[in-house]
């Protein structure tokens, strides 16, 4: 949504004190933050599946489910069998229908009997009562009328002596009855999991850990479900035995296409009219909603349906040749953003795998033109096995492929998989105490990956662990194949057989085909999204342009995951790319680079920055977010850990390179930003100026800047940077120069504070799967370490803000003539003032720079505001303006005074009707 911006004018009847006093006023106005739900369906359509007659008399079909979670297993047919390719359940409002009644859930996990209050032989549900708004409670939640059910059965699938198949998974026994893993599951999560607690963490060696659940058989052996089971029969001896939260059920990723989905929503719709809103939030917390993640599983009929999107992550080292495989030949012969490997000269010294055993260093120039794979891994400190000078004498002659660390090891045995006889790793192929040889190197580096067959990433935090390894195996109950976080579930479905043979002899009916309903097994878990910057190879800042510059790459970390220009996949498991804190476009780039590649091939790049355009700089700006987001060792590498990326993309736009800003968008590439703090962390030695991202190791975010079609109302007078070495154009520099005239105001540093602070505003709670996802990612941020939101922060005395740019908006008049203009600001973007701006085409005369004759304008009239209900009291053109705020550097005198940069504003809140009337305000000045 659109800011709604207030309109000002920096006539000559306006004053640095009216515009304090509306910054003020704004202060003063700022909403509270609360926790935002997801709204509640309105009249929800809820299907269900009873009215089949075969259900509804079948009990040896329904006689090993629980009764509590019997209405999922049943109801679910109702996603797993769209009708038509236009059937959206979201759109529709459709949704299946889960009362939980607290006593029955607290009897099915404790002894495996469900209360009768519970269902009915069918399976149905109570009768749904009219639910209007009148109904629904201050939370959200619709309060329903006790309900009058009917003495209904037991549940009688099990006994004592007869329990669930425990090798299934079907159930477990507890004392004298059977144990429901899925609703076990269920209430440890919905519960007594109310601040979204994801218990997981990736230890390096590729190993997520899941602390609460080894495919449910350990649950029991802690108290947690005892617990939950004594909490839930509270809830019922207080509320009442039919008290009970209803849950409405839907697929919340369904593709229309595919016709499939992966995960399900359960919302919580109404509660029993005993509970209060007091008590539910002691019942749920702060949660009202719950996601699962849903799996079929090879080998049986789910792992076969259309309709579930997603299978297990494999916990088979063994399973990433044939699909590493078919994810290269499909690549190779079927993407047409992708550029077929060819063979050609090699590197300036390659590995050459000899036979099982054997390896050794050669000089890929004495070679013949051949393919090659590069790799991509953590040091984790120094290592043995590095080429010195002292040993390259001893690797050429050969050396056992055993006297590698295990990473290396590893990475061996895939080239070899895959018919590839060299490899390319840097600390085999570079001589790590040659300076000399490191200078010469480094700038070929982008070749070398962009110029691969295959790169081979292994995300382990040291190269002394392998990455070839079992996956997600319960280290205490080893016997299992079911990865150790999911959990069974039964699932109506009705397959389709076709009759081979008959019994009888007879052919009449072979080939006939039928359906038939029957029971099968889908896994579920918990919200458990895998994000890419949790592998320990996405926190090292090296690693990332070798990723974007190789062709194709090949992971190994907590998943199998494919990566080309075209595609990203995961072997196994719900992805969740989009909400990734490593969210560049890697495809993109490397669309970009095979262009610059062919192009280059084609005629040289011209000189200056004409050719390049907002795509080209935008992706530039989100590859700065991701490196900046990672580690180096060594603080003087942050230049040159990025310098491959950095040549490719000049050779692409013909733009000239200062200390990480290219001349062509430098107005856009000053407003970087280290939200949600101003705290920056600085190195010991001077390594850029400062502003330049490249000056300080924090998260680097472009998120909020203004648009390329803004108005530049200041002016680069002096820009130069002098690098370390000339052989190294896109490496350390020892020194930099910066000056620019443009607009500058002096504020008082309350209302500094004030906006640097919405600046950086952090965004509200919600209780959705979006919200939590990026609090898992912001809770790794490096700037939330520190000051988060810059409730301490405070700038110094003679500070100042300069103006770059001026980006056209919607501006609000809505005050009557001679009154006090208010500034409403009632929705913070929580990234940024103005990160979303209704921005318009500006017209040719507009783009003009502001130092140009201002035309003759009748200041009244262009001030005067129209009443609230005219027409022109909406919609009026303005400006929203955005910049620095420099701070004077010490020791440095008025006559010679210079200024360092502190942060950036992307807004102030107020939009100004012609932004040439800044030239008025227009100064010189020198930034370090």
């Amino acid at each position: 949504m659109a800011r709604a911006y207030q309109q000002m004018t920096l006539g000559p009847n306006e004053s640095a004190e009216d515009f304090v006093d509306q910054l003020f006023k704004a202060i003063e106005n700022t909403p509270q933050d609360s926790l935002k739900h997801r709204p509640l369906p309105q009249n929800p359509n809820i299907l269900t599946f009873s009215t089949s007659s075969s259900l509804q008399h079948n009990t040896e079909l329904w006689e090993k489910t629980c009764p509590v979670c019997r209405p999922i297993v049943r109801d679910l047919k109702v996603f797993c069998t769209p009708q038509d390719e236009q059937f959206t359940f979201r759109d529709q409002n459709i949704f299946i229908g889960w009362n939980v009644v607290f006593s029955s859930m607290a009897s099915a996990i404790v002894t495996g009997e469900a209360s009768a209050q519970d269902l009915d032989s069918t399976g149905d549900l109570p009768e749904r009562h009219d639910q209007n708004e009148d109904a629904r409670g201050s939370d959200g939640i619709v309060e329903t009328e006790e309900l009058q059910m009917e003495q209904r059965e037991s549940y009688s699938g099990t006994s004592g002596e007869e329990a669930w198949d425990t090798e299934t998974g079907d159930g477990k026994v507890i004392g004298k009855a059977a144990f429901c893993e899925f609703c076990a599951y269920f209430a440890c999560l919905m519960f007594d999991d109310s601040m979204y607690q994801f218990s997981t963490s990736n230890d390096g060696t590729g190993d997520f850990e899941v602390h609460d659940c080894c495919c449910m058989r350990s649950m029991t052996d802690s108290k947690k479900v005892e617990k939950i089971a004594k909490k839930l029969f509270e809830y019922a001896e207080k509320f009442g035995q039919q008290a009970q939260i209803e849950f409405v059920i839907q697929p919340i990723d369904y593709d229309l296409k595919q016709q499939h989905f992966g995960r399900l929503r359960f919302q919580a719709y109404s509660r029993s009219p005993t509970i209060s809103d007091q008590d539910l939030l002691n019942i749920l917390g702060m949660r009202r909603e719950l996601v699962l993640e849903v799996y079929g599983i090879p080998g049986q009929f789910s792992g076969d349906l259309p309709s579930i999107a997603h299978r297990p992550v494999s916990t088979s080292p063994e399973y990433w040749a044939g699909a590493g495989k078919e994810w290269l030949s499909t690549c190779i012969s079927s993407h047409e953003s992708c550029q077929s490997p060819i063979e050609g000269p090699l590197p300036s010294r390659v590995v050459e795998i000899l036979d099982d055993e054997n390896i050794r260093l050669v000089s890929g120039v004495h070679e013949v033109d051949s393919f090659y794979a590069t790799l991509s891994y953590c040091w984790g400190g120094p290592q043995e096995i590095a080429l010195t000078e002292e040993t390259i004498a001893e690797k050429q002659n050969g050396f056992k492929i055993t006297s590698l660390p295990a990473t290396l090891k590893d990475a061996i045995t895939v080239t070899r998989e895959l018919g590839i006889k060299y490899i390319w790793i840097d600390s085999l192929c570079i001589i790590q105490d040659s300076k000399d040889d490191m200078l010469r190197e480094l700038p070929r580096m982008a070749g070398y990956y962009a110029n691969s067959y295959l790169t081979i990433s292994a995300s382990t935090i040291k190269c002394t662990f392998p990455f070839l390894s079992s996956e997600g195996i319960c280290k205490k109950h080893p016997g299992s194949t079911i990865p150790k976080d999911l959990v069974p579930l039964r699932l109506l479905i009705s397959p389709e057989f076709e009759v081979v043979s008959q019994k009888d002899g007879g052919t009449d009916r072979v080939g006939t085909r039928f359906s038939k309903d029957i029971m099968d097994w889908v896994l579920v878990r918990k919200e458990h999204p895998y994000f890419l910057f949790w592998e320990p190879i996405y926190k090292r800042g090296w690693t990332f342009q070798e990723r974007v510059l190789s062709p194709r790459n090949l992971l190994f970390g907590g998943r199998l995951v494919w990566q080309c220009h075209s595609s990203q996949e995961s072997f196994g498991g719900v992805t969740s790319w989009d909400d990734d804190a490593s969210n560049v476009d890697h495809r993109m780039i490397g669309r970009l680079l095979v262009n610059a590649q062919n192009n280059k091939k084609k005629q040289e790049a011209p000189a200056g920055a004409e050719t390049a355009n907002k795509e080209q700089y935008d992706v530039w700006y989100k590859s700065v977010e991701e490196y900046t987001r990672r580690e180096l060792s060594v603080s003087n590498d942050k230049l040159p850990a990025i310098s491959a990326l950095a040549q490719v993309f000049q050779d692409l736009t013909g733009d000239e390179y200062l200390a990480g800003i290219w001349r062509g968008d430098f107005l856009r590439g000053l407003l970087w930003s280290t939200y949600p703090t101003l705290t920056l962390s600085k190195p010991a030695l001077w390594r850029a100026p400062s502003w330049s991202w490249v000056s300080n190791d924090n998260e680097v975010s472009y998120k909020g800047i203004p648009p390329p079609n803004s108005v530049s109302v200041a002016r680069v007078l002096t820009s130069q940077v002098v690098t370390l070495s000339s052989i190294v154009p896109h490496g350390e520099i020892i020194s930099a120069t910066l000056e620019i005239e443009g607009p500058v105001w002096e504020f008082d540093k309350k209302v500094t504070i004030w906006l640097m602070q919405e600046e950086n505003k952090l965004p509200g709670l919600e209780d959705t799967p979006e919200y939590r996802n990026q609090s898992i990612i912001s809770s790794f941020s490096k700037n939330m370490k520190i000051d988060a939101g810059c409730q301490s922060w405070e700038p110094p005395d003679g500070h100042v803000f300069l103006v770059l740019l001026a980006t056209p908006v919607k501006a609000q008049s809505n005050k009557a003539p001679d009154s006090k203009q208010e500034y409403n600001d009632s929705e913070p973007s929580g990234s940024g003032l103005g990160t979303e701006l209704d921005s318009e085409t500006i017209k040719d005369e507009d783009t003009k720079h502001l130092d140009e004759p201002t035309p003759n304008i009748d200041i009244d009239e262009k001030t005067r505001v129209a009443e609230p209900n005219s027409e022109s009291s909406t919609n009026r053109e303005g400006y929203s303006l955005s910049g620095l705020v420099l701070g004077p550097v010490v020791g440095t005198t008025h006559s010679d005074l210079k200024y360092e940069r502190l942060a950036r504003f992307t807004s102030i809140g107020v939009a100004i009707c012609d932004y040439r009337d800044l030239a008025k305000v227009c100064r010189k000045l020198s930034i370090v």
